[in-house]
């Protein structure tokens, strides 16, 4: 009975393997992909918060002192903000994404 059931058996490891191997890389690829997703997010979220902060060079302290609040020149804070970002390691693709 045992040499009945093995024969029945034969070839089924032959179907198997290409379809676990098949698994294995789709879900290797998955794996990269929300893993650069993540990079780029990251990536993203580092420069916008470098740019904020360049930004706030373009603060009036002047203003700020003499009690008129906070003050900003817009024209000021796009320009550090611009140049911050040129000036960042981060790449081109990942701002057009």
């Amino acid at each position: 009975m045992l040499a009945l059931h093995r024969s029945s058996e034969r070839g089924t490891v032959l179907l198997m393997f290409p379809a676990a191997v098949l698994i294995m890389f789709i879900l290797g690829a998955m794996v990269i992909d929300v893993s650069l997703t993540q990079v780029r997010a990251r990536e993203l979220e580092s420069a916008a918060a470098s740019a904020a902060n360049d930004a706030l060079a373009g603060l009036d302290v002047g203003a700020l002192r003499s009690g008129q609040g906070i003050v900003i020149s817009e024209a000021d804070a796009r320009r550090l903000a611009e140049a911050s970002i040129a000036a960042g390691r981060l790449r081109r693709r990942a701002l057009r994404t």
